[in-house]
Parts: structure tokens; sequence; C-alpha cells
């Protein structure tokens, strides 16, 4: 299935789908209403056996979608298998649940792309996290000269909809499928441990919340995944960000096996609300 081609786009804008007929609608909607037009879509679908697929067949009547649908191990690997096909000069990854925050959220990531420097392969900016009903709980994203350090030992960038350079997938190699959680990080870690990032002051992207490593019984599991990212690219630690996460960790999940998700979540809003801060586990959905 192949829509319209445009001949080596700018952006390649990535996207892995498996049964994602309920969601999917917004990502789309929110495509076709980008100004900025020089894109590529590559969708690599899990074998639905929803409406997924017909979906994306008449979003290609206007978009420039094209879908390989065969099983993977997991979105790392489904991002891979799109790689191969990805002819822009920069590529980002969406979530099938993911919406574009407005109709100029390529403008501002592709402005600061164009306006990199030749050493910096990397541009991200805002994430807003939001229920299912759009409203916003959260919004991620701060400065590379603030996070610099930080990254080596959490994640701190919002990755949906950041901006790599398609040459630093030669450099560096496809994404680790052996991850679950944290392959976007290990990869983002080849290239930033000794290189830097480009911010945009903009969100740029609706996050629905809820997702694999926003479980609470999973937060131990993201981290042990970040801190083999840090081993197998030569990252010393872990340092105080890295278990100040970990014990905020063993400690939800400590919560999980006692008060189960429900009472994990109203816990955790309640220490937020101790910190001035306003709920958010127990808002989505």
């Amino acid at each position: 299935m192949s829509g319209r081609a445009i001949e080596s786009p700018f952006l390649s804008v990535i996207v892995a789908t498996r049964n994602a007929a309920p969601v999917l609608q917004g990502l789309l909607d929110s495509l076709a209403l980008q100004t900025f037009r020089d894109f590529e879509v590559l969708v690599s679908d899990g074998s639905s056996d929803d409406a997924t697929l017909s979906m994306l067949e008449q979003a290609s009547a206007t978009l420039p979608i094209q879908v390989v649908s065969r099983s993977d191990s997991g979105i790392y690997d489904a991002w891979n298998r799109a790689l191969v096909n990805a002819r822009g000069a920069w590529v980002c990854f969406l979530g099938a649940d993911d919406r574009l925050a407005d109709a100029s959220s390529f403008s501002w990531l592709v402005q600061a792309a164009r306006q990199a420097s030749a050493d910096v392969g990397i541009v991200f900016a805002r994430v807003a996290l939001v229920t299912d009903s759009g409203v916003v709980l959260q919004v991620l994203g701060e400065p590379w000269e603030e996070i610099r350090a930080r990254f080596r030992q959490v994640m701190c960038i919002p990755h949906p909809g950041a901006m790599h350079r398609r040459a630093l997938f030669d450099r560096h190699g496809a994404f680790d499928p052996t991850y679950r959680i944290a392959g976007d990080y290990e990869w983002l870690l080849r290239e930033l441990k000794d290189h830097d990032a480009r911010f945009v002051p903009e969100t740029t992207v609706h996050m629905r919340y809820g997702g694999v490593s926003a479980q609470p019984r999973r937060f131990l599991e993201a981290l042990c995944e970040v801190r083999r990212a840090q081993v197998k690219n030569g990252v010393p630690g872990p340092g105080r960000e890295w278990w100040l996460a970990w014990l905020r960790a063993a400690t939800r999940h400590a919560l999980v096996a006692v008060l189960g998700e429900t009472g994990t979540r109203k816990v955790m809003d309640a220490g937020r609300r101790l910190r001035g801060l306003p709920p958010l586990w127990t808002r989505l959905g």
C-alpha cells in the first residue's frame, strides 16, 4: 500500500501500528493539517486485523503513506523495518496514538533542523502528556544545556517527534530490538554521550499518557534497561539521578504489590498534592 510519493523528502515520519484503529485517526488528521508538506509517512504495521489498514488506505489518498504489514518482535523491530525505506534527510518517530500539537508542529522542528550546525544531529521539542479526552496533564522538555549531564543518567528527552539526521543511523546502526522500553534512550545515548542536541521551545506533540513505560509496575524494568544502555555505551555510574529514580520506582513497585494499581495512583497523587503539584496518576484514561 502506498500513497503519493515525494522525491527525496526532507522528513521521513515513521509510525508503528498494531490494531490501532481506535486511536489512529487523530494522528492521521494532525499529519494532514501540517503546513510543512515535504514529508513521507512510513507505517510499519504488525499484522493488524482490525480497521487499521483500511484507515491507512483511505488516508493514502491525501497523504504520502507507505505501509508494510507483517508481524514483528516489538516497536524497535518495527521502526528498524521502516528505516530501511526512509528517504528523508531527517527522520522522526510518532506513536499511533500521538497527535501533532497544531498545524505548525513540523514547521518548528524543521526550521530548527535546518538551522542546526553540521555536528548537531538531534532536534527535540516539548511534548504534552494528555488524557484520552485531550486534557493536558504535564508538559515535558527542557533546554539541552540544562539536561545534558542528567541525560547520561536518565531518559529526559521526550522522544515523540524528535528529529534525527538520517545519516546518524548509518553511523550508529539501527535500534536494538532486545529492548522493550528504553531502546530509544539506548540509541540516543550512542549519539548524545559525545554530541549536543538542539531544543525547540515549542510544544509540538500531544502524547497519550498511560503506555507501558508509564505503568508504576514497569518503572523498575525501564530503569534496568536504562542502566543496561549506559553500560553498553560505556557510561559510568549509576549516578545520583538514576538512584533517585530507582528509589521512586522501587517504592511504586512495592505500593502496587500492596495497594494495586488504583490505590498506588491515589497515593502517588497524594504525594504530588503535598508538593503543590496537580494530580496526574488518577487522571489517566
